[in-house]
């Protein structure tokens, strides 16, 4: 067998992919795009939501360390009105002070903040039934 029949003999079986293997690749790189794509969706979400926490807790931290300052003598009895929170999607606040029957000094202080998930459509204003909310109850002495 000479050397130009050897070659024409190889590259017989070297036809390239067939229809089958393409399809079955493009399948493949579809499923797998497809998940990679639903994962970064969740994680983009979950860290908006985060987010939205983070300031919905500082809030609260600020509202009471603004009490604080005087001891919470500032503080009077009763819940405040809804309240809308701008830093928040749709965001609400509610503050309720009671003075506590075991000691007239003692003011018991809840700080709720509520607020839509970032991607939630609608008014923009303080939602009523919130998707999300913190809660923080905590108590001063006014003596």
């Amino acid at each position: 067998m000479k050397a130009d029949e050897m070659a024409q003999s190889d590259s017989k079986g070297m036809g390239g992919f067939s229809l089958l293997e393409i399809l079955v690749a493009i399948t493949a790189i579809t499923v797998v795009a497809t998940g990679v794509l639903g994962v970064t969706g969740h994680v983009s979400r979950a860290a908006a939501a985060m987010q939205q926490k983070m300031v919905a807790v500082h809030l609260i931290d600020k509202m009471l360390a603004e009490a604080k300052k005087d001891n919470g003598r500032s503080l009077q009895p009763g819940t405040s009105a809804v309240a809308e929170v701008r830093e928040l999607k749709h965001g609400a606040m509610t503050r309720t002070v009671e003075i506590l029957e075991s000691d007239p000094d003692l003011k018991q202080v809840t700080i709720r903040i509520g607020w839509d998930y970032p991607w939630k459509e609608g008014e923009n204003k303080p939602c009523v039934q919130c998707d999300k909310q913190e809660t923080v109850t905590t108590v001063f002495y006014a003596g």
